[in-house]
């Protein structure tokens, strides 16, 4: 799942948000990677985005959804064919851990202790891209735990 993904969640049943609410500026504008490599450019990058996003949460809040946000996931530089992209990941990452809404850290649950670029082999598929069977059970069970700690 990439950054500006919202499922809102009502209890005991997902809506589907293109159906339920209207069209928004954040769906038609992508983010796209700071070329630049230093954290006040990813930050700047994030900015914009950063208002929309807490525009959209209360939103959802305000029409009575629960909003939980998710981590990005590692794609290791070589692999993404971006090398700058593994630097916005992070800057989502923080943005998301930081911004005192409720998260999932999908990264943290997949991603290699070793090398934090990259899935932990036991949860990446063979393209390394993806998780496998194993990281999405692994994924299942870290959103489950935020649901019941939530009540939800």
């Amino acid at each position: 799942m990439g950054p500006g993904r919202l499922v809102p969640v009502r209890r005991g049943r997902a809506r589907n948000p293109r159906r339920h609410a209207p069209r928004d500026r954040l769906q038609q504008q992508r983010l796209e990677p700071s070329r630049q490599s230093d954290a006040a450019g990813r930050d700047a990058n994030l900015r914009p985005a950063d208002r929309r996003y807490r525009e959209l949460i209360d939103r959802a809040r305000t029409a009575g959804l629960t909003v939980l946000l998710t981590t990005v996931t590692p794609l290791a530089p070589d692999l993404a064919g971006d090398p700058d992209r593994d630097d916005f990941r992070h800057a989502v990452n923080e943005w998301i851990r930081t911004s005192g809404h409720e998260f999932v850290d999908f990264d943290k649950a997949i991603r290699s202790e070793a090398n934090p670029s990259l899935l932990k082999n036991t949860y990446a598929a063979p393209d390394h891209t993806h998780p496998n069977a194993n990281g999405s059970k692994r994924l299942a069970q870290v959103m489950a735990g935020t649901l019941a700690r939530l009540q939800l």
